[in-house]
């Protein structure tokens, strides 16, 4: 399932904060592929509901298609990843996008 997103212009937006607001404030984004939420749940039940898939297992398979590890991914591995940018283990990373979509992503 192809979705467009505008991450090109996440991207940016994150490359030219980080320009204009360093060295006081590091701008860094995380770009999730699937990941299992109550949110996406639901999206894909009103697809389902909707007709568009025959059932949830089919809709997740259109979702996952792209993605090598064949499942979503756990919602922790965000927050995880989003703490250690936060925190100053990190302190020269500025600008970055990093995608957490098991290897599916553009």
């Amino acid at each position: 399932m192809d979705v467009d997103l505008g991450l090109d212009g996440d991207v940016d937006l994150t490359e030219t904060q980080a320009t204009t607001f360093a060295p006081d404030v590091r701008v860094n984004a995380v770009a999730p592929g699937p990941h299992e939420t109550e949110d996406i749940e639901e999206f894909l039940t009103r697809r389902v509901d909707a007709g568009e898939f025959a059932d949830l297992t089919s809709a997740w398979a259109a979702v996952l298609a792209d993605c090598p590890y064949e499942s979503p991914g756990d919602p922790l591995e965000l927050g995880k990843l989003v703490t250690v940018l936060s925190s100053r283990h990190v302190g020269f990373v500025n600008g970055a996008t990093v995608p957490v979509d098991g290897g599916g992503g553009r």
